[in-house]
């Protein structure tokens, strides 16, 4: 039997294709690969659009400032500003009677501790102190940022935390141990809410912000958003 040499050709060029067609798909799907654990594990900076499932985001702002103490009006006009210290050696050190309101209180089973009001004023002294100290260790760090959605973006399944160099804990509240502090304990950190989904083509603002340490020279952003119950995470350094 006679071959058909312009099929054999034909099927022989097939082959050839088919062969070079499997070499490129699977160059192209380990380059995609290679990509997108390269993105994964990518460290972004301030200037850079950091994508993830349904949207980009892009960090518009960083600014440091003097941290901003919410000292209560009331209390600085009763006990004097943090910056001046109280003269209290002319304080007792004994505790005085119990005001009839007090003395009603504890009659009718309530427990009531009191302290001198030297005591008292040493521990507003000593709080002065402690606020001095940590306003001149420490200082804001403000972060504005900008989401682009492509996709409808569910917020609930957004999160942004900061890291600083340290590897501290942020969000810890301070001041947490002296009752004159002023302002009791003080948390740092605050994140605005976003405030509901974000549909395809729209943008919105917002904002982080916490004290860092003057010794801390990096603080990351860490976006975590879950998509199909998968958790992706990017991270974007800011140098302080």
């Amino acid at each position: 039997m006679k071959l058909n040499k312009s099929n054999f050709f034909k099927n022989k060029m097939m082959i050839y294709f088919a062969i070079i067609l499997l070499i490129a798909l699977s160059v192209f799907s380990i380059k995609e690969y290679l990509d997108y654990r390269s993105q994964a594990k990518k460290v972004y900076f301030a200037n850079e659009i950091v994508k993830l499932p349904d949207f980009e985001l892009k960090i518009n702002k960083t600014e440091l400032k003097p941290v901003d103490l919410p000292f209560e009006e009331n209390v600085v006009k009763k006990y004097g500003n943090m910056d001046k210290q109280e003269n209290c050696k002319m304080l007792s050190d004994t505790v005085g009677p119990y005001t009839d309101f007090e003395q009603a209180f504890i009659d009718s089973g309530g427990s009531l501790l009191r302290n001198s009001p030297l005591y008292d004023c040493e521990l507003r002294n000593k709080a002065r102190n402690e606020i001095k100290k940590y306003s001149e260790e420490h200082q804001q760090i403000v972060i504005d940022y900008v989401i682009q959605a492509f996709g409808n973006v569910d917020t609930s399944k957004l999160k942004i935390t900061l890291l600083p160099d340290s590897g501290r804990d942020v969000e810890e509240s301070v001041f947490t141990d002296n009752p004159f502090i002023w302002f009791g304990s003080y948390n740092p950190y605050f994140q605005d809410s976003l405030e509901g989904n974000i549909n395809t083509g729209i943008s919105r603002t917002g904002y982080v912000y916490t004290d860092v340490r003057k010794t801390e020279k990096v603080i990351d952003i860490i976006v975590n958003y879950e998509k199909d119950g998968e958790i992706n995470t990017k991270l974007v350094r800011i140098n302080l």
